[in-house]
């Protein structure tokens, strides 16, 4: 998943960014479980987020490190 750039003048630019980090019901979407499977990961200390904003942010390297651990 990518999120549009925005210019200086508040209007979208051409380039877009890759997404380093997910909310708790957009990365159980990604990795196909549950919100309360995210949170029980956490509660255990399978994923550590982010808690500097007001809703948890999951990186996008521990979820495919936590995917890959699964395998």
């Amino acid at each position: 998943m990518s999120t549009p750039m925005v210019g200086p003048d508040g209007h979208g630019a051409d380039k877009t960014l890759p997404r380093i980090s997910y909310k708790i019901n957009e990365a159980a979407k990604i990795v196909g479980v549950s919100p309360i499977t995210i949170r029980r990961a956490i509660a255990r200390g399978l994923l550590k987020p982010c808690r500097a904003f007001r809703h948890p942010l999951i990186p996008a390297d521990q979820l495919r490190q936590m995917v890959e651990a699964a395998q």
